[in-house]
């Protein structure tokens, strides 16, 4: 399926809006529609959420993200990817420089792969709304994170939610 798909996807140079949320791509499949993605310079909105997207599935995926300088939209949450993808995943998000929505809540990132991610944050001046709910991460990474989102002037929705952060964090 995949594979398939990734081919069909090569000619459509003009698509804006992808949604394959809900399907069970996994790691096999990310790999493959990884390469699809190369040729969809125009896409603004590309939803993954709920494709069972584990961390070698999110590394060969975030190599992907690179060529898609127009995305606006990111949707990966409910997937299952966690610390060990965060530092390709910051690379990919780091070009994506028009990017306003980033919604990576319910996912497994901890403190390492938290801290990892806030890197590629920094970049994202145009980022409006920023989803990180219901993962791990607690007030070890607290301190990197605020750094991140500290360039952030454009943020008008921040969702931390239901992670571990306490009063060491806030401070």
């Amino acid at each position: 399926g995949a594979t398939e798909l990734s081919k069909g996807l090569a000619g459509l140079t003009q698509l804006q809006h992808l949604n394959l949320a809900n399907n069970w791509f996994g790691d096999a499949g990310a790999t493959e529609l990884s390469k699809g993605l190369a040729g969809l310079t125009q896409l603004q909105h590309l939803n993954l959420a709920r494709n069972g997207l584990r961390d070698a599935g999110a590394t060969e995926l975030s190599k992907g993200l690179a060529g898609l300088t127009q995305l606006q939209h990111l949707d990966l949450a409910s997937n299952a990817f966690g610390d060990a993808c965060a530092t390709e995943l910051s690379k990919g998000l780091a070009g994506l420089t028009q990017l306003q929505h980033l919604d990576l809540a319910r996912n497994e990132l901890r403190d390492a792969g938290a801290t990892e991610l806030s890197k590629g944050l920094a970049g994202l001046t145009q980022l409006q709304h920023l989803d990180l709910a219901s993962n791990a991460f607690g007030d070890a990474c607290a301190t990197e994170l605020s750094k991140g989102l500290a360039g952030l002037t454009q943020l008008q929705h921040l969702n931390l939610a239901r992670n571990g952060l306490r009063d060491a964090g806030a401070t």
